[in-house]
């Protein structure tokens, strides 16, 4: 007997959903996209506006790098809000994840947090990758993209060492709760200061007392984290001193599994 796929049943469960949240003001639910970041800009949206896809077939990640079509197994989320300084709609994100999956993974027995500046890892028994955000900010507006792995599959050759999913990681869960945890938790952070999410950010962070490789200005520089603040960066002890690794140049090449 063919069964409904599940996302035929988000809309009037997401709908009841945000017309409980202060924060957001509609829900689109589509069946199949590339990307929900560009469906959603399509639409040219107001700020509280979410869009959510059955499957995303070609996302995109920071960097330039694609999310793997998630083929129906994870959730694809986008966001519209109002524009706002980069860093901070980054812990924004980040830290609604957290919010969002840590509880669940922590009841799993498993260790997990943000990697700076906003993936979610699990690290047992290895480093993988939960969940990721891509922002893109065009006048007044952002567009927020979360993507989260929640069902298990067979990953593509080049992610099968560093992708994991909540199931894989011992907390399944359908992927409709998976969506109203998340906007549940954005709705939460949507409004908080600076010095909240800091603190919120700084209590799931993963990278303090690593040894960690950044990339900056075309230079490899290895050292210890010493702090990570999601708005300012990464402090790194290194053979030359402490260095400042800021967010708007710096990027994570390599970090060590377990802290020193």
């Amino acid at each position: 007997m063919n069964r409904t796929p599940d996302h035929l049943r988000w809309p009037d469960p997401l709908e009841d959903l945000v017309d409980g949240l202060e924060h957001l003001t509609g829900i689109v639910v589509v069946d199949e996209t590339d990307s929900t970041q560009d469906a959603l800009s399509r639409l040219d949206p107001a700020p509280g506006t979410v869009l959510v896809a059955g499957r995303q077939t070609g996302g995109r990640g920071r960097l330039g790098r694609q999310w793997a079509d998630d083929q129906g197994t994870g959730i694809a989320v986008s966001l519209a809000v109002a524009a706002e300084a980069p860093a901070l709609l980054c812990a924004r994100a980040a830290v609604a994840m957290a919010r969002a999956y840590l509880p669940l993974l922590a009841g799993s027995g498993v260790e997990a947090g943000i990697k700076w500046p906003n993936d979610l890892m699990v690290l047992d028994p290895r480093p993988r990758k939960l969940a990721g955000v891509l922002i893109e900010q065009v006048d007044e507006r952002a567009i927020i993209g979360i993507g989260v792995n929640v069902g298990a599959r067979d990953w593509p050759a080049e992610l099968a060492g560093t992708a994991c999913s909540l199931e894989d990681a011992g907390a399944s869960i359908e992927r409709l709760e998976a969506i109203t945890l998340l906007l549940r938790a954005w709705n939460d952070v949507a409004d908080k200061p600076e010095e909240v999410l800091r603190t919120a950010f700084t209590e799931v962070e993963l990278l303090t007392g690593r040894r960690v490789v950044f990339e900056e200005g075309g230079n490899l520089h290895e050292g210890l984290v010493e702090s990570v603040d999601p708005f300012s960066g990464v402090l790194l002890r290194t053979d030359r001193g402490l260095m400042h690794m800021p967010p708007d140049h710096a990027r994570m090449h390599a970090w060590s599994d377990l802290p020193d």
